[in-house]
């Protein structure tokens, strides 16, 4: 064969790879990631005066405080970090998502475990300081719950999936 024949020789179309594209279910992933960074940035929003107010930061770590807990003031601090952390990584998911990056289904397993192990953290200190387990009406528990059936769910879900592997090839 010569150069030319090969050149001008079309390509055979490549069979359809069934499933593709940030459709199906994956609709709900790309819900979860924009409702976690609208959340972050809530979470920051309601903490804002308990750390950037002189007057409160020294009422929470006077130890004359009737509510004092010496797990109050790392808690709210651990609070901030952590949504500041959540949102970021949720807006890098997003990024690498709609780039359909081949690393995004390994990140969003690792991003999930580590949803579940905040949550699990901050149940945990929830738990231990009596002001904020008033405060948090259990909603510290159902958070802790719901990252856990996340990963239960949308891990295997992104391990078996095969609009996952048609779609997230670059």
């Amino acid at each position: 064969m010569e150069i030319k024949e090969v050149v001008n020789k079309q390509a055979e179309p490549l069979p359809p790879l069934g499933v593709s594209g940030l459709g199906g279910w994956l609709i709900f992933v790309q819900m979860g990631l924009f409702a976690s960074v609208a959340m972050s940035v809530a979470g920051i929003y309601q903490s804002w005066d308990w750390v950037f107010s002189a007057q409160m930061w020294e009422v929470i770590t006077t130890e004359s405080w009737e509510y004092f807990h010496p797990l109050l003031a790392p808690t709210i601090i651990f609070e901030i970090v952590m949504n500041l952390v959540v949102g970021g990584l949720s807006i890098f998911a997003l990024v690498q998502m709609y780039r359909k990056k081949s690393s995004f289904p390994k990140f969003i397993k690792i991003l999930y475990i580590l949803f579940a192990m905040i949550q699990i953290i901050n149940y945990t200190l929830y738990m231990q300081i009596p002001l904020l387990n008033e405060i948090s009406d259990m909603n510290s528990s159902k958070d802790m719950v719901r990252s856990i059936l996340s990963c239960l769910i949308w891990i295997p879900y992104f391990n078996r999936s095969e609009r996952v592997q048609n779609t997230f090839r670059r």
